[in-house]
């Protein structure tokens, strides 16, 4: 089973019985601008074209504090695509009662995405990609 630490995801990624990793997109500079990633929401569908990205969770630590992309744990990892660090954003907490800060976990689909790919992060947030 793969490791459930988005910093380990590039190693599940692996092809079979090859040591090359798949390479993780790129990591957006974490600005600190909560406004440059905009509001996310927790889980939810999305439609991302073969190669293309999208920002897909707002994990978050408590009511006060981003948590550190590698912190944000994933039950089922990608199987068409990586996760990668997208900086620092906003979602509202219904616990918390208002907007908190998150870490913005973008997904990069692979040039061959057909179908589904699922995600589902150890907080219960499901995220389901689609293909156009």
């Amino acid at each position: 089973m793969c490791a459930l630490a988005l910093s380990t995801l590039a190693a599940c990624q692996t092809s079979s019985g090859s040591s090359e990793v798949t390479t993780v997109a790129p990591v957006a500079a974490a600005t600190g601008n909560q406004a440059a990633v905009g509001p996310i929401s927790y889980g939810g569908n999305y439609v991302v074209a073969p190669n293309g990205t999208a920002i897909i969770h707002g994990g978050r630590k408590g009511c006060t504090t981003a948590p550190s992309f590698e912190s944000v744990g994933v039950a089922v990892a990608p199987t068409q695509g990586t996760l990668y660090d997208a900086g620092i954003s906003s979602r509202n907490s219904d616990s918390c009662g208002r907007s908190v800060p998150t870490r913005a976990i973008g997904y990069q689909a692979s040039p061959t995405l057909t179908g589904m790919d699922k995600i589902v992060f150890n907080g219960g947030a499901e995220v389901t990609i689609t293909s156009p």
